[in-house]
């Protein structure tokens, strides 16, 4: 039997080189595929060498089956494809440290830190890592690791190609690579999660000062009330023209300009949510920033699409929201320049686009942006401009930006920043679309006389609000000074036949 007749035809041609071979230098091996009886082929290792037999010179082949070996050897190169598929296409970083330096790191690191892979491997990793985080790192457990323990890091920055920060945390575990002692790494990019946490920490901070606030604005408004009543009372009474009659004016206004400052304590508390009707932004837009920026040098260039949807909205305090961050805008560009002033339809979904790692509902919403191109605020400020009386400018009160937030907040909406230091900044206000109503058509009835219930738990409002109707010619009023007495009231004349037209209730 020639021993060829069993080589598959295509292996049989590599072996006339190793016969070659085993000529020049005394031995030589190959594989080759060869054929059972059944003619399927099978892989042989064949070792050769030159030896002597019988005092002549004879060629020792060594044949060895090595199919099962071969099959392990498939088995585990698809076994390692299919991690290598696994851990390219996860969705955090992976990376292996050795020595303090980067020798393997996947896509995803590649994606988030914005460096080439060939330039992230062979670095020194504390060098991604946020300098003011680089000294916890140096003393943590993650430099202890041992056995097959695993290390948890609490969250830390890394710096990415462009100097953004991103939050991570870190989880690693001894490994062994290319036969030394090396660990792997699960980075975990927890940016949105810490952005989430601090836009709730921010929002919870409002509602505190909002509680102290609203109780303060209420018990302010009533002596308000009373001071205004009065003031309006006695200007009635006084001579036109006079300097009583003037003096008067100006407390009344000076009283106004307070009422006003309540007004924004106010929006922090329940007792400002807003009190919504739909409608369109866009004169609204215009009509407040036009005013707000008055005869500055600075001016607005707009782009608000035709289309714009339409929100449910308190004009006034959307209004309020617009004024103070034109006037903010206008405030960063003292000398002159232009502003912008852009609205959007915008579709928001928490997992990607805008909408991810904001603390608001997915859905349809109105982004209005306001752009400046004034110094822009430093880093150290940017989380604080929130903070309730957080300020940097002289003679502020620091109630303007964090008074917008709380606005948007109650409207359902969402104020953010985007700021760099020496480019500008710009403010995006989000609120939820509405589609529009069909209005109903309401009969108005007219005017006569009147019987007047008065509830106020404030004997001075109740006085000030008697006298006031009074001068307008309605002598049948009564006042109540809780809920329970108006009730009584209210039921009494209600069985007696002689109905209230007419409820002035305080709500809170």
């Amino acid at each position: 039997l020639n021993l060829h007749e069993l080589d598959d035809p295509e292996s049989a041609k590599l072996i006339a080189p190793r016969i070659q071979q085993l000529m020049e230098t005394g031995e030589t091996s190959f594989e080759v595929s060869h054929y059972r009886k059944d003619r399927t082929t099978f892989p042989l290792l064949v070792n050769v060498r030159i030896t002597e037999w019988g005092g002549q010179k004879a060629i020792l082949s060594i044949a060895s089956d090595i199919t099962e070996s071969r099959l392990a050897e498939e088995a585990l190169k698809a076994s390692e494809e299919k991690y290598r598929f696994l851990v390219e296409n996860a969705n955090e970083i992976i990376i292996v440290m050795q020595d303090g330096l980067v020798k393997f790191a996947n896509r995803k690191m590649e994606e988030l830190s914005g460096y080439a892979r060939k330039d992230l491997l062979s670095v020194a990793f504390i060098e991604f890592i946020h300098p003011d985080d680089r000294q916890y790192l140096i003393e943590s457990e993650f430099q202890k690791l041992s056995g097959d323990k695993f290390v948890a890091t609490q969250p830390m920055r890394l710096i990415d190609i462009r100097g953004q920060v991103i939050w991570v945390e870190i989880s690693a575990v001894v490994i062994g690579w290319e036969g030394r002692p090396a660990t792997l790494n699960f980075v975990s990019d927890i940016t949105d999660r810490k952005r989430m946490a601090e836009e709730q920490q921010r929002v919870e901070k409002l509602e505190s000062i909002g509680t102290l606030a609203g109780g303060i604005a209420h018990n302010f408004n009533n002596i308000l009330t009373i001071i205004l009543g009065n003031i309006s009372l006695a200007s009635m009474e006084a001579q036109d023209g006079s300097e009583l009659q003037k003096s008067l004016e100006q407390a009344e206004k000076a009283s106004l300009r307070a009422k006003d400052l309540t007004l924004q304590l106010l929006t922090f508390s329940k007792g400002g949510g807003p009190v919504k009707t739909l409608g369109s932004l866009t004169e609204l837009l215009k009509d407040t920033t036009i005013s707000a920026l008055g005869d500055s040098n600075v001016k607005c260039k707009f782009s608000i699409p035709d289309g714009l949807w339409q929100a449910e909205i308190d004009a006034r305090q959307v209004s309020q929201v617009i004024y103070n961050l034109v006037i903010n805008a206008q405030q960063s560009m003292p000398a002159c320049g232009t502003m912008e002033l852009s609205a959007e339809n915008i579709a928001l979904n928490k997992t990607q686009g805008p909408g991810k790692g904001m603390p608001i509902e997915a859905g349809d919403y109105i982004r209005v942006a306001i752009t400046d191109h004034g110094s822009g605020i430093p880093k150290e400020h940017l989380t604080k401009i929130f903070d309730p009386f957080f300020t940097t400018k002289i003679n502020a009160h620091g109630l303007g930006v964090p008074t917008a937030f709380s606005i948007a907040r109650q409207h359902g909406g969402h104020l953010s920043v985007e700021s760099e230091v020496g480019s500008g900044s710009t403010f995006y206000l989000y609120l939820p679309a509405s589609a529009p109503k069909q209005a109903k058509k309401k009969a108005i009835k007219a005017a006569g006389k009147a019987r007047i219930l008065v509830m106020d738990d404030e004997k001075g409002v109740r006085e000030v609000a008697g006298r006031m109707l009074e001068h307008l010619g309605y002598a049948d009023v009564e006042f109540a000074e809780h809920g329970a007495e108006a009730i009584k009231r209210y039921k009494e004349a209600m069985e007696m036949g002689n109905p209230f037209s007419v409820a002035i209730l305080d709500l809170t």
